[in-house]
């Protein structure tokens, strides 16, 4: 494995980090993957469902959400701790207590992970990112998505949720669908995170 082979046996406490990072990508995929084919499969039965269903995608949608922005956090973990490798000759608790906008601009100050940490700065400002954030920071710190249920009109028969739910509750915008595919965009944006910054993390790493 090349990070063993660049911080093995020197630099160990380097390597533990990186690897519980690394590690941690694969557990909160899978486990997001697993949560999320859950989700999907509550919608099946329309709007009119009994309350322990409603509770169920509730559930499913939290532990999807949780686990899916812990693969993105993750990576980037990894990857802040790949670029201050060997700079910082201990991985001091200050060192490690970086907000998200740190870390990014960190791996992109150094040479040999810069593409890196370009690559993480972009895919953390697209819409979909900023969507699954949304919905995490309102789930874990505000509460249930208020749904909303329509007949009639282009929404007629679905249940929609805010996309910006972190906004004043007289802002929402309420259009989008709380559905099976919900999550689909935002999904398909934590692939191409972990997978490209895996990739570019190689390339930082010697073979």
């Amino acid at each position: 494995m090349r990070s063993s082979k660049l911080m093995m046996p020197d630099h160990r406490d380097h390597y533990l980090l990186f690897g519980a990072a690394w590690n941690g990508v694969g557990v909160r995929l899978k486990s997001t993957a697993l949560h999320a084919a859950h989700y999907r499969s509550l919608f099946d039965g329309g709007t009119a469902l009994p309350p322990e269903i409603h509770f169920e995608q509730d559930a499913a949608l939290f532990d999807t959400v949780a686990n899916a922005t812990a693969a993105a956090e993750n990576v980037l973990f990894a990857a802040y701790v790949l670029t201050v490798f060997p700079s910082v000759p201990r991985p001091f608790n200050k060192a490690l207590k970086q907000r998200q906008d740190q870390m990014v601009e960190r791996v992109i100050g150094a040479s040999r992970t810069q593409r890196l940490g370009e690559f993480l700065r972009d895919s953390f400002d697209k819409k979909a990112a900023h969507l699954l954030y949304e919905l995490r920071d309102f789930l874990l710190h505000r509460g249930r998505l208020s749904r909303n249920h329509f007949v009639g009109g282009p929404f007629s028969g679905k249940m929609t949720v805010a996309r910006n739910a972190k906004s004043h509750s007289s802002e929402w915008e309420n259009d989008l669908v709380f559905g099976e595919t919900l999550l689909d965009e935002p999904l398909d944006w934590l692939k191409e995170h972990c997978d490209g910054a895996g990739r570019q993390m190689c390339d930082a790493m010697p073979e």
